[in-house]
């Protein structure tokens, strides 16, 4: 995996690497939040990760599979992490999940 970043001023590499933290934070809290849901309602546990001001945008399922998408926002990227959770088709309830891409932009 090759990533490349423009920083048109080098003293931002402080602030590129703080944002980038916030974002491997960010991600590391929805996993959390997955492992703490996993045999919950999809909707539980987007409730439950709302009440920590962040959000899924999540697709129908397919066969069993909801893509999520967690969009980022900074100062200086944007990112989005997808999240493919398996829900199991009997009951309806989360089983499983992968974090598929993680995609940063620089601004």
């Amino acid at each position: 995996m090759t990533c490349y970043i423009d920083l048109e001023n080098v003293n931002d590499i402080d602030e590129l690497s703080d944002e980038l933290n916030d974002l491997a934070e960010d991600i590391s809290t929805i996993q959390d939040y997955l492992d703490e849901h996993i045999g919950d309602f999809l909707e539980k546990f987007s409730e439950n990760l709302s009440s920590e001001g962040m959000e899924l945008i999540c697709n129908n399922s397919k066969e069993g599979i909801v893509d999520c998408k967690y969009k980022f926002e900074s100062d200086l990227i944007d990112a989005e992490a997808i999240f493919s959770i398996e829900i199991d088709v009997s009951d309806g309830k989360i089983k499983d999940y992968d974090i598929n891409k993680i995609r940063i932009y620089a601004k």
